[in-house]
């Protein structure tokens, strides 16, 4: 049998009722060209099967060198599950993805090279790859829309911004900033973005990057009605107001 590459990288996934997707996450991670040597999956607040699918992967990540950590977190919350797979890694670099999602082959060997060819940096994400929405919005998301908006998102706010469906992070950076905000309990809900938020604390320990190349595919549900859309549209506009004078007081303390 080929032997895979493992990197010393803790995989995190937060899941709330995530019975239909998560198999598929877990089956690409295991499938990785360089395989991480943790991954931890939070079910939070789950009443499905998310629980006992994410266990039952247990032996087939053990078969491949992979530990295979499954928590069960009985408060809801997106922001409260990620802190709990980020303080439970075992390694320096996490990566973290979501649980409708699906990373790339080359996605755990892209981040690993990310933080040996740059030990500067705190993060690194790439593009989301929305394989499910109707066109042309696959295509343009392939092409990095992604990091074109957060290109303009750093323009206004004066950091880069990661997405938690993509990305890696260092563990003392993440410490350092104090995690992820245990008040937002949804990723687009009114009291803001878990991650964009995060990332205006970050960014004051060091660089977040972009990879063009590290993709991730993932689900369109958020914005699978016009109505959806609009309303998850203008929540993050009036987030990114609050997150930009957080950020901003943050650098002039």
């Amino acid at each position: 049998m080929k032997s895979v590459r493992h990197a010393p990288i803790t995989v995190v996934v937060p899941a709330y009722n995530e019975e239909d997707n998560i198999v598929s996450c877990l089956d690409s991670i295991a499938s990785q060209t360089v395989l991480p040597s943790e991954v931890i999956v939070v079910a939070n607040a789950c009443t499905d099967r998310t629980y006992d699918k994410a266990l039952s992967l247990k032996n087939t990540f053990g078969q491949r060198g992979v530990t295979l950590n499954v928590i069960n977190v009985p408060q809801k919350g997106v922001a409260l599950a990620r802190n709990t797979g980020f303080n439970a890694a075992a390694n320096e670099i996490i990566a973290s993805t979501d649980a409708d999602s699906v990373p790339r082959k080359d996605w755990i060997e892209h981040i690993h090279a990310h933080f040996n060819l740059r030990p500067h940096i705190v993060a690194i994400t790439g593009p989301v790859v929305m394989t499910d929405a109707p066109r042309p919005i696959p295509a343009v998301t392939r092409l990095g829309w992604y990091i074109f908006i957060t290109k303009i998102l750093e323009v206004y706010a004066g950091f880069q911004t990661i997405t938690t469906a993509n990305a890696g992070i260092k563990k003392t950076a993440f410490l350092a900033a104090g995690g992820f905000d245990n008040s937002i309990t949804s990723p687009s809900g009114t009291e803001g973005i878990d991650d964009s938020e995060f990332s205006s604390r970050l960014s004051a320990h060091g660089a977040i990057i972009t990879d063009r190349k590290m993709l991730v595919e993932s689900t369109f549900r958020r914005y699978d009605t016009p109505k959806k859309a609009i309303k998850t549209t203008v929540t993050r506009a009036r987030a990114w107001r609050g997150i930009k004078k957080q950020h901003l007081a943050l650098i002039s303390s």
